[in-house]
Order: structure tokens, then sequence, then C-alpha cells
């Protein structure tokens, strides 16, 4: 896809404390291609969670936490950039 995207330092430390993070508690039979964020539940583990899974949380932490788009709205993720 060749898609690039600037990073912050500090949105670059925490993707590589999630790699960490997944490395230590999946093994690499579990997570062949290597995704960042995986599923814990029998069904699905190793396996990505559900798109509507992730999109539910971090909208809910967009609440939470007062993430405000340009406009002063709290912001809505998307599936996609």
């Amino acid at each position: 896809l060749n898609h690039k995207v600037p990073l912050s330092e500090e949105i670059a430390a925490i993707v590589a404390a999630q790699q960490e993070l997944v490395k230590k508690n999946f093994s690499e039979q579990e997570n062949p291609k290597k995704y960042l964020f995986l599923a814990t539940w029998k069904q699905r583990r190793g396996r990505p969670p559900y798109v509507g899974q992730i999109q539910r949380v971090l909208n809910r932490l967009a609440t939470t936490c007062g993430i405000e788009d340009d406009g002063g709205t709290i912001f809505h993720f998307k599936n996609h950039a």
C-alpha cells in the first residue's frame, strides 16, 4: 500500500511498546502476520479483533479523554485514514 504517515517520537515509542507487548504474549505461530493488535479471546486468539471493536474502543477513548477535532467537536475515529 505504501502509505506513509509522519509520526512523532512519542507515537513511535507507543507503537514500539505495543510491538514488544505482542511479542511477549504471542508466539510467532500465533501471530505470523505480525499484527500490532490481536484478539485474546479463545475463538480469535492470534487474529486481529473485529474492526468495529477497535473503532468503539477508540471512540470511547476520544469521548473520555476529550479528544477533539480542529472544530472543537469530539473526534470520531474511522476504519480508514
